[in-house]
């Protein structure tokens, strides 16, 4: 190998590194902005039962078209919280339950928030509309 090329490999490897290092520094801060917007998903959920008394029919999915995970405000919140962990977020609902759950960045576990009042770390993702069958014991 010649000079050049050695410069450029030893080059893009620092980088490669520098954004490794740059990457692992930013989680806790994406993984804070995406557990505070759960919690503020959580409170217009609350608002939205509040007006409607029902989180609407059953949904296995966030992009429901009715009830709780259809208005507009919740939308935009489940945008930012895939934007903010990387990872899309999970959501379950019923008439009278609903819960979302999310991978955290960095490989830092799951969180979860739900009707009942629930935020918080979870052992993996949900599959009915609540955190309780995922709560770390």
């Amino acid at each position: 190998m010649n000079k050049i090329t050695i410069s450029l490999v030893v080059f893009v490897t620092l980088v490669g590194v520098l954004y490794f290092f740059d990457q692992a520094k930013e989680s806790p801060a994406y993984n804070a902005v995406t557990k505070a917007e759960m919690v503020a998903l959580q409170q217009k959920a609350a608002a939205y039962f509040t007006k409607f008394g029902t989180y609407g029919s059953l949904a296995g999915s966030c992009s429901a078209t009715i009830g709780v995970f259809a208005t507009p405000e919740i939308s935009r919140s489940i945008s930012k919280i895939q934007k903010f962990s990387n990872h899309s977020p999970i959501c379950r609902s019923s008439e009278q339950l609903w819960a979302v759950s999310i991978e955290l960045r960095s490989e830092d576990g799951f969180f979860c928030v739900d009707s009942t009042g629930f935020s918080g770390g979870v052992a993996g993702i949900i599959i009915d509309p609540g955190c309780a069958s995922v709560k770390i014991p």
